[in-house]
């Protein structure tokens, strides 16, 4: 019989990439997982992050995600934005203090957010442009040509 881990707190743990993605094969399938913080852990690629989304893909209860200060980079971002559909009850995510991270690479993410993610209300803060509390995510109206 398996455990259950509702919160998984690894702040300035040194983690490295290849710690993290040992990390994210033990987190598959914990579906009772609702908190995960990584923050201030700078060793961590994108790689370990895509990976450690793929775990986290079999977590539907999840509701914040910490990841400041990771060495993301705008690789990391989309896999971030790729698993947001994943994780339907995800309300506060934190991507400060990811030096690496450029206002562009910013506003894309925001922009596959809105692309992901419909009719939800989600507090993001990204390097860059800060907190965006509330953020009430909705389909785009484009026009049809």
């Amino acid at each position: 019989q398996g455990t259950s881990v509702e919160q998984l707190t690894m702040f300035n743990c040194r983690l490295t990439s290849g710690a993290t993605v040992v990390l994210a094969t033990a987190l598959a399938g914990k579906r009772q997982l609702a908190t995960v913080d990584l923050s201030q852990n700078p060793a961590i690629s994108d790689k370990a992050i895509g990976q450690l989304c793929t775990a986290l893909g079999e977590c539907p209860l999840l509701t914040s995600l910490q990841l400041r200060a990771c060495g993301l980079t705008s690789a990391g971002l989309a896999s971030i934005a790729r698993s947001l559909p994943k994780w339907p009850w995800l309300q506060e995510l934190n991507l400060e203090q990811n030096s690496s991270v450029t206002a562009g690479d910013a506003e894309q993410f925001l922009r596959s957010v809105r692309d992901h993610c419909r009719d939800r209300r989600l507090s993001i803060r990204v390097p860059v442009l800060g907190d965006i509390s509330g953020l009430l995510v909705r389909p785009s109206r484009r026009r049809l040509k």
